[in-house]
């Protein structure tokens, strides 16, 4: 009975692990994103200026 639950339990604990994945890929993401964004805004408003 306790194996039958814990295959019923499965599906759900491999969603819960997929969505805590991405997340953390979401949150390793967001900082590199970011200085990336920076450095290209920073690099056309450089441009701009020596315009």
């Amino acid at each position: 009975n306790q194996l039958v639950d814990f295959f019923q339990l499965q599906p759900s604990l491999l969603y819960l692990m997929g969505s805590l994945n991405s997340s953390i890929v979401f949150l390793a993401a967001a900082p590199a994103t970011t200085s990336l964004g920076t450095s290209l805004t920073w690099a056309t408003f450089s441009a701009i200026r020596a315009t």
